[in-house]
């Protein structure tokens, strides 16, 4: 009928790795995203940057000015706010200052990330933030990176093949998708139980030292 299937993928498909990462993929037949990714390719063959598409967010240029206006969005909510970022690391300065001050302004703030984070875990603030780190490293290496903006039904969900570094924010051609559906929602969110579960979790203190600690419940209370 002429549309297109779009896949959006947190990793590469590779067989070298396939036994022992952890990747999620998207099919969509979105008209929007079909264009978003033609048009991408486009940009790519003629040697240029990556446009900015109306469903599908791209770097270098787009990932990143999306992410902070997300967390200001759940700044202004204050203490309603709810912040859940599933990376590899978590290095870009700009970005930890966007979350030490949403934190700063009552949002919850959750990272699972399972290699560098340079943002330490802080208590609640006068403003009933906080900032939660932990890290899960089990047999299999989670490589999917998670985006989610609040909290319940009206939460957001975005799968990306970024991670929070500037290399991959501002250097590098990567992209975030929108989970849309319920019915994908769902998978989602326990595939974010299970990632926390089936895992050896270890949660960081103030002073930036892991321990070994129980699985959190997600999403958290």
């Amino acid at each position: 009928n002429g549309g297109t299937i779009t896949q959006v993928s947190t990793g590469n498909p590779h067989e070298g790795t396939a036994r022992s990462y952890v990747d999620l993929r998207l099919f969509t037949p979105d008209p929007a995203a079909g264009r978003d990714a033609l048009a991408l390719f486009a940009a790519l063959e003629r040697g240029e940057e990556p446009p900015q598409g109306e469903f599908l967010h791209f770097s270098p240029g787009g990932i990143e000015p999306f992410l902070f206006k997300k967390i200001r969005q759940q700044q202004a909510l204050g203490s309603r706010g709810y912040l859940f970022f599933k990376c590899n690391a978590l290095t870009s300065r700009s970005l930890c200052a966007a979350l030490e001050q949403a934190a700063g302004q009552g949002v919850t703030v959750d990272l699972l990330v399972r290699g560098a984070c340079v943002l330490h875990p802080r208590k609640t603030g006068p403003e009933g933030g906080c900032i939660r780190v932990r890290s899960a490293v089990g047999k299999l290496l989670q490589h999917d990176r998670i985006y989610q903006f609040g909290r319940g039904q009206e939460a957001e969900y975005y799968l990306s093949s970024a991670d929070l570094m500037a290399r991959s924010l501002r250097r590098r051609v990567e992209a975030a998708c929108p989970v849309q559906g319920e019915t994908a929602k769902e998978k989602l969110r326990r595939h974010l139980s299970l990632a926390l579960e089936n895992a050896s979790v270890f949660e960081a203190d103030e002073a930036g030292r892991y321990r070994r600690g129980s699985p959190p419940r997600f999403p958290a209370e």
